[in-house]
């Protein structure tokens, strides 16, 4: 699955080719499963990198990349603001 992963991020890097609601359905189905890591604390080295590819998803989605937003260069409240959005 990381291989997919990893693969899924590069292409996902260039914003024009790929729509916010890709990024919203990946951010789900990657949430999915690093919520509920196979081994105990950061062992899972899989879940634990699609934790890092879901926050810099949310990252972009929220716009943060762009220097005028209040919460440029941060990565906080990022899951509990998506949680919010899902319920």
């Amino acid at each position: 699955m990381t291989t997919t992963l990893r693969s899924i991020t590069t292409a996902t890097t260039h914003k024009n080719l790929m729509s916010t609601s890709y990024f919203k359905e990946l951010v789900h189905d990657l949430s999915q499963h690093c919520s509920t890591p196979a081994l105990p604390g950061a062992q899972d080295t899989d879940a634990m990198l699609d934790r890092v590819i879901v926050l810099e998803l949310l990252y972009q989605l929220d716009g943060r990349d762009n220097q005028s937003h209040p919460h440029h260069d941060t990565y906080t409240n990022l899951w509990q603001n998506y949680i919010k959005l899902k319920t």
